[in-house]
């Protein structure tokens, strides 16, 4: 065995053959070594070959064209390569080169050259990925990419929904969505982007036989334009060709975000190649894109394109998309280590300047994921230091509480908090304020029990009632409450869902039964959803021998259609409706229905809503059957939707 080594170490080493030298036998007379030609070079070829490629391309016959064909198609590391050749001013490169993308394109998207999805059975198909309700509320409205980008996070298992105009370029597409959008599914606010984007939704997948069809991807498509006229292969490839183009800027970073929103595999990598070799603008933007929609480019994690994202981040100003990108992309990148971390912190730090709010609430983003527990300490400091601010924006302050609250320590102070709270509660984001207030001295307030000019949603009271408690406040707690059952009965019955788990359950039923006349303690509890069976049962029994008197008692009805009574109050409420005034009827059904949808009881739902419209389209036409039409009735929303905004920061998202 030694011999034969000495003798292997003996001899010359070979050479590797060039990758050149596989060409000509492309053109071979034996179909074999043709076919041996196509494999090697498919191990082979790597992107930088480009040159030698179209060099092959243009000596070769037409063998020589049809196999590198077959190469490029094959081989996703190839497919920038086959983009950028079919743009080739040689016919003979160029013909290859596009047959080779759309054997590529095709590989990927199955019956990428069939038409799109006829219209109703798109929508019959969506219906399967609505999920839970989505809330769409913003202090700053929506724009239809914005939505989209949200969309994506919230459901990373429904189709990409891709706009392919440049939202600089199109005044409708500038148009916020506005907070009237509010709650909705999935569908919903897809369809609504589509329509304020100035089009429609087109969708491409497989047709099934005797089933829902697969919905892969959606396309905002013009108005005037029908669906028999629309092919996958023809738009990928236009957005291939356009990116590969050295156009119009502004056209090629919109080609690339539409690559990026469709999710398809092999450009997203080209476009991480173009962006770390040429330094393509309008490849970073789609990267940054990816990063924003839930995948972390592995290419944005290298010290030149952090450096760049940097840039990015420090030019944009409050309204720039492509900023927000940037600082999204950096927080969940992570923090910086190696030889670049000092000078990254430091671009961080100057950041933080009060005198450049919109700057500062981006870096703020990126801070969110870069501390933690036993973190980064000078950015906690800083923070600190802003928080003690007296001028300091509310945007930027929310911005800050989010990284100190990551940060694990104490809750920092605010300045004026209750000035703080308010305008967060009127720009649309009180319940993370609520939350984040929650152990800061003195929050809230005694004179927030009284105050009747915040009109908040059920989980919002619930918050501030489980903060008073939370700090030993019951008297303010017991005031807020008691102003709740008088004035705003309607809101009692989520009230305990909506205190789950943010209040100790004994200090929550001593302020309920401390709450106004000891004899409507049960009342009280049964209408706030944490009375016990006992006490559920009597109030049970005493509503069906009379009918509700007040709106406290409509509430505790309303709330008695879930658990083992659930029947028979479901059935006293359907009977009692047509005699009620309509605006009463509507508001007892709709809350019953909440009530069941929080205690998951599908079941009891389908039951109470046969039952109800039963008894009220008895009178066609009249005032109840006109306010429970289809259209208004039953709610679509859930009470406890999930916040897109909140989403889009969350550490714990699915990867898109």
């Amino acid at each position: 065995m030694s011999v034969f080594l000495v003798l292997a170490l003996a001899l010359p080493l070979q050479a590797p053959e060039p990758v050149t030298a596989w060409f000509p036998r492309l053109e071979a007379p034996h179909w074999a070594e043709r076919e041996r030609a196509e494999r090697r070079l498919a191990a082979l070829l790597e992107p930088e070959d480009a040159a030698v490629i179209r060099d092959a391309l243009r000596a070769g016959g037409a063998e020589t064209g049809l196999r590198l064909a077959q190469v490029l198609g094959a081989e996703d590391r190839l497919f920038g390569v086959a983009a950028e050749l079919a743009l080739d001013t040689d016919p003979r490169v160029a013909r290859a080169a596009e047959t080779g993308l759309r054997l590529a394109l095709e590989r990927f998207e199955p019956r990428a050259a069939g038409p799109a999805l006829p219209r109703d059975e798109l929508w019959a198909a969506l219906a399967e990925h609505d999920g839970p309700a989505l809330d769409a509320r913003a202090p700053l409205s929506f724009e239809p990419a914005e939505l989209a980008d949200l969309l994506a996070i919230a459901a990373p298992e429904a189709p990409r929904i891709v706009l392919e105009r440049a939202t600089d370029a199109d005044p409708a597409a500038r148009r916020g969505l506005g907070v009237g959008l509010g709650v909705g599914l999935w569908r919903e606010h897809a369809r609504s982007l589509a329509s304020r984007a100035g089009g429609r939704l087109v969708g491409f997948g497989l047709r099934r036989e005797g089933g829902p069809h697969l919905v892969r991807w959606l396309f905002v498509a013009p108005r005037d334009v029908e669906e028999a006229q629309l092919f996958a292969s023809e738009l990928l490839e236009r957005w291939c060709r356009t990116f590969a183009a050295d156009g119009e800027p502004t056209a090629r970073a919109a080609a690339a975000r539409a690559l990026v929103a469709h999710g398809l595999a092999p450009a997203v990598a080209w476009l991480e190649r173009r962006a770390r070799d040429a330094r393509d603008d309008a490849a970073l933007e789609g990267l940054l894109l990816a990063a924003r929609r839930g995948s972390a480019v592995a290419a944005l994690a290298e010290p030149a394109l952090r450096a760049w994202s940097w840039d990015e981040l420090e030019r944009a100003d409050g309204g720039d998309a492509r900023g927000l990108h940037a600082a999204l992309a950096l927080a969940r990148l992570g923090a910086p280590r190696g030889a670049e971390a000092d000078a990254e912190r430091a671009r961080a730090l100057a950041g933080l300047d009060l005198a450049r709010p919109a700057r500062a609430e981006l870096v703020l983003a990126v801070l969110e994921g870069w501390v933690g527990p036993g973190g980064w300490a000078g950015a906690d400091a800083a923070v600190r230091a802003l928080l003690g601010h007296g001028a300091c924006p509310h945007g930027v302050r929310l911005g800050a509480l989010r990284v100190a609250r990551r940060a694990g320590g104490p809750a920092p102070l605010v300045g004026d908090a209750e000035a703080f709270a308010t305008a967060a509660l009127r720009g649309g984001r009180g319940a993370e304020v609520l939350e984040l207030l929650v152990g800061t001295p003195g929050w809230p307030s005694d004179a927030w029990a009284a105050r009747e000019d915040l009109d908040l949603p059920a989980e919002l009271e619930a918050l501030l009632v489980a903060a008073w408690l939370a700090r030993g406040a019951a008297e303010p707690a017991t005031a807020r409450l008691v102003r709740l059952f008088e004035a705003r009965p309607a809101a009692a019955a989520p009230l305990g869902l909506a205190l789950a788990g943010r209040a100790d359950p004994a200090l929550l039923r001593a302020a309920v039964q401390g709450a106004g006349p000891a004899s409507a303690a049960e009342l009280r509890l049964v209408a706030a959803g944490i009375g016990s069976e006992a006490e559920r049962g009597r109030v049970l029994v005493a509503l069906l021998g009379a009918p509700p008197s007040s709106g406290l008692e409509w509430a505790a009805l309303a709330e008695l259609c879930t658990g083992p009574g659930g029947e028979l109050a479901r059935a006293r409420l359907a009977s009692l409706l047509p005699s009620v005034d309509p605006e009463l009827a509507l508001r007892a059904a709709t809350q019953a229905v909440r009530a069941l949808r929080a205690a998951l009881d599908g079941a009891g739902e389908r039951q109470l809503l046969q039952a109800v419209r039963g008894a009220v389209r008895a009178e066609r036409g009249g005032p109840h059957d006109r306010l429970f039409a289809p259209a208004r009735w039953p709610p679509a929303a859930d009470p406890l939707a999930r916040a897109l905004l909140d989403l889009d920061r969350s550490p714990a998202r699915s990867p898109r």
